[in-house]
């Protein structure tokens, strides 16, 4: 049985929010079938300051005849604390161990905060609807690990 991670969020930052010309061109907002998102998860360890930080970059996108155009990019990243990082991350020859647990848990609450950023962000305009989806958070924690070289076993 896994060791219980004890774990808070210390900071949660808005990194960035960059709007194309397409944003403000939208005026109402229609089906919300025409619209798409990107996602892209990362986590990095602290390993000093014993904490995790998660970070998503998301991309809504219009559906067009011509393909898909982004309508914005948001990138945000929260800080969690690890009040127990020494018992539950080890290092094995210069190897870091990190619990799948800290990272899927982390990636999840980061999903959850993310959501409610663009929430704001587009409040009072005409993608105030442009709300993001239920994903697999598993699927993008497994295509991070994997793009840095880490397998789950």
């Amino acid at each position: 049985m896994e060791q219980k991670i004890y774990i808070s969020i210390e900071d949660v930052k808005l990194v960035s929010f960059a709007k194309t010309d397409l944003f403000d061109q939208i005026t109402e907002f229609g089906n919300k079938e025409n619209y798409q998102f990107t996602f892209e998860f990362k986590g990095e360890p602290i390993v000093d300051d014993k904490i995790y930080i998660a970070s998503y970059t998301i991309t809504p996108q219009l559906k067009t005849p011509d393909g898909s155009k982004d309508i914005a990019i948001l990138k945000t990243s929260c800080v969690f604390s690890v009040t127990n990082w020494d018992e539950v991350v080890t290092k094995d020859n210069n190897q870091l161990n990190i619990p799948y647990s800290l990272i899927y848990n982390a990636a999840g609450i980061a999903l959850s905060t993310t959501r409610g950023i663009l929430a704001m962000l587009v409040k009072d305009t005409a993608l105030s609807k442009l709300i993001l989806p239920i994903i697999n958070v598993q699927e993008q924690v497994l295509s991070h690990l994997n793009s840095i070289g880490v397998q789950i076993k």
